[in-house]
């Protein structure tokens, strides 16, 4: 984690089994939360948090709890070997409001 300024930190998640990974709602979340916690930033204000895959912006409440409005991408990597078996889960989770807007889809094939 690093300070960029009064209203942003720039985080790097190293997962393991994975290495980097290019952004993590969890991580992000948890170290605004931490940094409220010590003082080092407000409650209440949104916190742009820098990831290698783009920007998040959290809030943590008064009680604790963290808020992410920003929407965020859900890249799906699979490997599924049937294309309409993976666009039917997405369907799915989209029909239940768990994601929103359409997702990149990345398969990887076995060889």
């Amino acid at each position: 984690v690093a300070r960029v300024d009064a209203g942003a930190v720039e985080l790097v998640v190293w997962e393991r089994g994975v290495g980097v990974t290019l952004a993590c709602g969890t991580g992000a979340c948890a170290t605004v939360g931490v940094l409220c916690a010590r003082g080092e930033l407000p409650r209440g204000a949104p916190t742009k948090v820098r990831l290698p895959g783009g920007t998040l912006e959290v809030t943590i409440d008064a009680n604790g709890a963290a808020k992410k409005p920003s929407p965020v991408p859900v890249i799906l990597i699979t490997y599924a070997t049937h294309e309409d078996a993976v666009y039917r889960a997405l369907e799915a989770v989209q029909r239940d409001k768990v994601i929103s807007g359409r997702p990149q889809v990345i398969r990887i094939e076995k060889n």
